[in-house]
Order: C-alpha cells, then structure tokens, then sequence
C-alpha cells in the first residue's frame, strides 16, 4: 500500500500486529478485514485534510472493502473463513503446522492487498 499509493507515512506494522487470527486469535473478524481497514484511514487521511471528511470517506471505502471481502468468501469472519479453532497456543502450533495458515489465510491477505491496490479505480474521489 505505502508504495502503491506513494504514501509519505513510515510504515509502522505495530497498530496492526494483535489483529491476525481474527484479532488476537479470537477469531472474529479477518485481519486482512481489520488491517486493510487501518489501510484505507491511513490513506484517506493523508490524503484528505479535513478530519470529518476524511472520517466519511474511509467509513465509505472501508465499508465497501468489507462488502467485497465478505461476498467473494462468504463473511469476514475468521473461524467460519478458516474453519479450525485457533484459541489456544497448541491449535496455534497445529494450525501454522500443518500449512493451514498458507493454504487458508495467504488468499485472503493476497485478496486484501490486490484490492487495496485497486482502490484508486473504485473510488476515485474518495482517492
């Protein structure tokens, strides 16, 4: 995202480390759900000055990303999307073991990021 849209912002991943695992592995909503959001504010508000309109945007886009997000899979919601428990460290273990995380997780994150990148074209004005 910093470089597809030439963002001036270091990129600093520690906002979005707990998210993976539907958020701290409590599997509610994806992380590429959750950490494409934080994306898009990031943009918007770099983008456009003014806060409350930078806040409708990205309520706007977000909301719209989600939407694609959860049509193309199903939902957004990381049990139902990986259909394994991941709540404790040992199902952790298993499930990055036994390539799950790869075979699972690696389409929605590719999704999110090749979606992010779109953005420009589904919402021009808003970007």
């Amino acid at each position: 995202m910093q470089e597809a849209y030439d963002l001036k912002c270091g990129v600093n991943p520690g906002p979005a480390l707990g998210l993976g695992g539907g958020i701290g592995h409590r599997q509610d909503a994806c992380g590429a759900v959750t950490g494409g959001s934080i994306a898009i504010g990031m943009l918007l508000t770099e983008r456009i000055e003014d806060h409350k309109e930078a806040k409708a945007a990205a309520q706007q886009v977000v909301g719209d990303y989600y939407h694609r997000f959860a049509e193309k899979f199903g939902t957004a919601g990381c049990m139902e999307l990986i259909q394994v428990p991941i709540l404790t460290q040992e199902e952790i273990d298993h499930f990055r073991a036994s390539g799950l995380r790869e075979e699972r997780c690696e389409k929605y994150i590719t999704f999110a990021v090749e979606d992010l990148i779109k953005l420009r074209d589904y919402a021009p004005k808003a970007l």
